[in-house]
């Protein structure tokens, strides 16, 4: 997508779904059956206790007599922060009415952290970063966007697969102090010619408040991957790039983002199983427009993709139409769907956001006509949205995504970087995750392929590890050289939906 505002779509479905549009409606297919399913596998949901039905929660603490110790009571803690999530962006995404109001609880999330450290071998865990009220404003503990207050106190909740949770409330900070610190930190890290004493400081400061008072657990139980769900205004932060003063978050944890748990799709069956040599890929897009800039890296881009699996179909240009991507979902025959092109993400109405096709741009709100909700894709991939930070509309459609389109999980950008670094990080993501099939750690170890400098172009040459060429642009034989290290090029892809 280039600097010129390009949103990759990968819809790849490999038994997972790594996502790329940031502006999808519909149901995700899962929803509906999320409850019997889940139940059946790892996530049992469970209602609390009638006494506390419906009550807000410092009443349901007084109620159990911990008003002043919610870490004693990490179920009602959960319960209340899953409920306002969901509610949030069951309210933006249109999902009221269509989604559980049944609770999860600590058991049932940690079996299902369970099977997933079972199917991957990996050691995961659920980490909440919220804004709760002030003491001065106790009447309602947890704030939405409606309600939120400078004086909100910072917490951090961590659930991983065994023992107890943890929860710590940091009563200095507030959102007054963070969210300062949270704007400077994404204005520095999204511009490409910042350096280290201005990115840094924020990075660190960011990591102290969210990472470090929970350190000492995630490091005792060795875990190695953190699914993150953010409070309001925290959503679309590069949380890759947070740093301890000596490494980025991102080269000890591979992460994803999820709105909640009961609106992520953990189901195991989705996970990556499926010997990859079988799997099917669509990959579409277009590098030339009539009215807007030309991306000459995408017909490489598709081919480089589609090299790594056997079974790939590639549409390019004049075949990359509405009425082509429709036939091709509805064969039913693709696992992984990968989309190139421009797209635009812009907050307000529905059809201000869109993935320009060849010969129509399609709008969010026509995405279902697509019918993935119907078809067995399960990775989609979109980079590039441009995620304006601070803005509540773009920063629910960034991490609803995935229950947005009707997907496990999507891999996607928050803001576009060069062509020819988005052709690079797909390459070695796909690469990486034809040998370890966990979504989150192939993106982790594209990643650190930038991060480590084994991603550099060369007057008109894109050369990876060891010096490999991978692309060559003609056109760009002066342009001279340079890496991928800042964190703007590889911070901003992020996974939304389940991790795993």
């Amino acid at each position: 997508m280039g600097h010129s505002g390009r949103k990759k779509y990968s819809y790849q479905a490999i038994g997972i779904v790594i996502g790329l549009s940031v502006l999808f409606l519909g149901l995700p297919a899962w929803s509906q059956r999320n409850v019997t399913e889940l139940s059946e596998t790892a996530i049992a949901i469970s209602s609390t206790p009638d006494l506390l039905e419906g009550q807000p929660l410092r009443q349901k603490l007084e109620a159990t007599n911990v008003v002043n110790n919610s870490a004693s009571n990490p179920t009602i803690l959960l319960e209340e922060l899953e409920s306002l999530f969901t509610e949030e962006f069951s309210s933006y995404l249109n999902l009221d009415g269509q989604v559980s109001s049944l609770a999860t609880n600590i058991p049932a999330v940690q079996t299902t952290l369970k099977q997933v450290a079972s199917a991957t071998g990996i050691k995961p865990g659920v980490l909440y970063v919220y804004f709760s009220s002030s003491h001065d404003h106790p009447n309602n503990q947890f704030q939405d966007a409606a309600t939120e207050h400078p004086d909100d106190v910072l917490g951090v909740f961590l659930i991983t697969q065994e023992g107890q949770p943890i929860h710590k409330e940091l009563t200095s900070v507030t959102r007054r102090d963070v969210m300062p610190v949270a704007e400077e930190f994404y204005a520095q890290v999204t511009n490409a010619i910042s350096g280290e004493s201005q990115y840094l400081p924020p990075a660190q400061q960011l990591y102290d408040w969210f990472i470090k008072p929970i350190e000492t657990e995630l490091q005792a139980q060795g875990i190695e991957s953190l699914a993150f769900a953010m409070g309001c205004g925290l959503r679309v932060l590069p949380l890759a790039a947070l740093h301890n003063g000596s490494e980025f978050l991102i080269e000890r944890y591979s992460l994803g983002l999820i709105p909640s748990i009961r609106l992520t799709n953990f189901d195991s069956e989705n996970f990556i199983s499926t010997p990859l040599e079988n799997t099917q890929l669509l990959a579409m897009g277009a590098s030339e427009f009539p009215s807007q800039q030309a991306l000459p890296a995408v017909s490489q881009e598709l081919d480089i993709i589609a090299q790594t699996f056997n079974n790939s179909d590639v549409f390019l240009n004049e075949e990359f139409t509405l009425r082509n991507l429709q036939q091709q979902i509805a064969q039913e025959r693709y696992d992984i769907v990968h989309l190139a092109s421009h797209g635009v993400f812009s907050s307000g109405e529905p059809h201000n956001s869109y993935i320009q096709l060849w010969d129509q741009p399609l709008q969010m709100n026509r995405f279902h006509t697509l019918g993935l909700m119907d078809s067995d894709i399960a990775l989609m991939v979109l980079s590039a949205c441009n995620t304006a930070f601070g803005d509540l509309e773009s920063e629910y459609g960034f991490a609803g995504l995935a229950v947005n389109l009707g997907i496990q999980t999507a891999l996607a950008s928050l803001w576009p970087i060069s062509d020819e670094g988005t052709l690079g990080v797909m390459s070695y993501f796909y690469d990486q995750l034809k040998q370890q099939p966990v979504r989150a750690t192939a993106l982790r170890q594209a990643q650190l392929t930038m991060l480590q400098g084994d991603l550099q172009f060369v007057d008109g040459t894109l050369y990876g590890v060891h010096g490999t060429p991978l692309a060559h642009f003609p056109e760009q034989k002066y342009s001279g050289r340079w890496a991928f290290e800042h964190p703007f090029y590889w911070s901003t892809y992020t996974l939304v939906g389940s991790p795993w």
